[in-house]
């Protein structure tokens, strides 16, 4: 089995608290230094369409049908609990149920345009939405790569990314285009975006170190004055989330450096564990909102979150190796 580029797990490591700290806003007062951390959700949107492009150039057969298969073993089990939590405290116990939203809910279909918009687990718009895109994508790809790649692609991303972004809320908009959720337009763009990439990189392009660095500092500024100020532009910092992904990629260097990290890939590990419950974890600490410094704040949400999500991967586990205990 290859080994993981540990540049791309240490992104998702850092995006990811980057994603929960942003809901986690919402227990402080003030004016905090994270203003657009919504914005992190693009690189994952990038990298899902980069892998899933890299995986359909791999296959020597195509079924839409078996991809969707791989992903639901993949994703569902950790998403099924997280999503039964979620509707039990926000429905049940909040006294909200509604039966098309849980049912959305455990379809993985919020926020996509099936049914009606929201979802009870707030945050996994982006997982729903990431596998309708992804199961459009690689139908498409499957029946024309190249027409998906040299028209569909670029008109979609230089389109809806122009859309989305000029709307009042920008890309956080939570309506529709015709009969196109607005959510699932901006996933169907990200992932887009990632399979560009991955088809710059198969044609074997190579960028010599300076340029590399270059895009990295340039890439690393940008998202930077993206998520921190107002001073740049929700188009200018989704490019740079397209630059890092395409540097992670093409710098070997920094691969070799990391490849030995211990570290990186356990806690890489746990990202979309954590991904599912940071909402709940929310809720449950909202107890302590303007009761502590933010940095404070923060510390004890992320200690809290990773004990919940190492618990709820645990067991995710004991529940699919059932077998093993009862001697099956």
């Amino acid at each position: 089995m290859k080994r993981k580029n540990n540049l791309i797990e240490l992104h998702r490591i850092i995006l990811t608290l980057v994603v929960c700290l942003h809901h986690a806003s919402s227990l402080a007062t003030g004016r905090l230094p994270l203003r657009r951390g919504y914005l992190a959700v693009e690189y994952f949107f990038m990298l899902s369409g980069y892998l899933l492009h890299r995986s359909f150039v791999k296959e020597s057969e195509h079924s839409t049908l078996r991809y969707l298969g791989k992903r639901i073993r993949r994703l569902y089990p950790e998403y099924l609990l997280a999503a039964v939590v979620s509707i039990l405290i926000y429905g049940v116990l909040g006294r909200d149920f509604d039966l098309t939203r849980a049912v959305q809910e455990l379809l993985m279909v919020q926020n996509t345009g099936i049914f009606h918009m929201g979802g009870y687990n707030y945050p996994c718009w982006y997982i729903a939405v990431m596998m309708v895109a992804g199961v459009l994508i690689y139908g498409m790809l499957t029946v024309s790569e190249r027409v998906y790649v040299k028209v569909i692609a670029p008109l979609v991303i230089l389109g809806g990314y122009t859309y989305l972004t000029g709307l009042p809320d920008g890309i956080e908009e939570w309506g529709y285009v015709g009969p196109v959720s607005q959510p699932l337009l901006r996933g169907f763009c990200g992932m887009s975006a990632g399979v560009l990439i991955s088809c710059f990189v198969r044609r074997k392009m190579q960028i010599s170190r300076k340029p590399l660095l270059a895009m990295k500092a340039s890439a690393g500024a940008l998202i930077v004055l993206g998520l921190f100020t107002e001073v740049s532009s929700e188009m200018l910092t989704i490019a740079a989330f397209g630059l890092l992904l395409l540097a992670a990629v093409l710098d070997e260097e920094g691969q070799r450096r990391l490849a030995g990290s211990r570290l990186i890939p356990v806690m890489s590990g746990y990202c979309y564990s954590m991904y599912l419950n940071h909402a709940v974890v929310i809720t449950v600490m909202g107890g302590l909102k303007g009761k502590m410094p933010f940095p404070a704040l923060c510390a004890v949400f992320l200690a809290v979150l990773a004990g919940y999500s190492v618990g709820t991967r645990k067991v995710v586990w004991l529940v699919g190796n059932k077998g093993r205990f009862l001697g099956a």
